[in-house]
């Protein structure tokens, strides 16, 4: 096996960017199965943080200078699928970044080399510690040379709406740590050919209707629906402090 300076050496090599400070690096993957007592500059989780703020930035700029006509909410949708946990967990596997990360004996043990939610928050906490290295031009650079190799535009297509669920659970979600509710308000036909309206809640206050010949379609349409509506925006709608 390579020894940890070496593999941070090819790492450094695959994303762009030198480290002046080679700490950041090496604790930006590091696991919080190996936190050490209180100490919070350890492991990754704060630069985990801080990269979902700086990715969000570089998309958000990245859709705004190449979607010249589209409006504010389908830029919206557009980015919350490209900052998704399944955008970035496919940007770390890609990367290999199950093999640089250092964790427990346990949490190896237990899957966490290759969950989903290890390798996305690896990719965050990679460019929080990029932009803390060198600023935001650098970490732009780095996200897009990541891009140039693994276009996440291919593999989740931003004209996509079948995610409109989990595109509007994240979006919600990053107002308040609440999941929308789907209710069933109506179900009709025969039993061979039942149709289902469903409506989606937040806050106990409606956002969308959608119809179809199951619960799972009906969601969807009501998920799509809201996003188009994007309701909770308005003054109006009470969001509990």
């Amino acid at each position: 096996m390579r020894p940890f300076g070496m593999k941070l050496t090819t790492l450094q090599d695959t994303i762009g960017h030198r480290f002046s400070d080679i700490n950041l690096l090496e604790r930006a993957l590091t696991h919080s199965s190996l936190k050490q007592g209180s100490n919070l500059q350890s492991y990754n989780q704060r630069l985990e943080f801080l990269g979902d703020a700086v990715i969000d930035l570089i998309v958000a700029e990245y859709l705004f200078t190449k979607y010249k006509d589209k409006a504010e909410g389908e830029l919206t949708q557009m980015r919350s699928h490209l900052v998704s946990k399944d955008a970035l967990s496919y940007l770390g596997r890609s990367l290999g970044l199950g093999e640089y990360v250092r964790m427990s004996s346990s949490a190896e043990r237990s899957g966490d080399r290759d969950r989903d939610s290890t390798l996305s928050d690896t990719v965050e906490a990679l460019l929080g510690a990029i932009y803390i290295d060198a600023g935001i031009d650098a970490s732009s650079k780095a996200w897009h040379l990541i891009l140039d190799k693994y276009p996440i535009d291919e593999r989740f297509s931003l004209s996509d709406k079948s995610n409109s669920k989990g595109i509007l659970q994240e979006t919600l979600q990053d107002i308040k740590a609440e999941s929308p509710k789907y209710k069933t308000l109506n179900i009709t036909g025969p039993d061979h050919d039942r149709i289902f309206t469903i409506e989606v809640n937040w806050f106990n206050q409606p956002l969308g209707q959608g119809t179809g010949n199951s619960k799972k379609t009906a969601e969807k349409a009501a998920a799509k629906d809201a996003l188009s509506r994007r309701l909770w925006e308005f003054p109006d709608f009470l969001i509990p402090e």
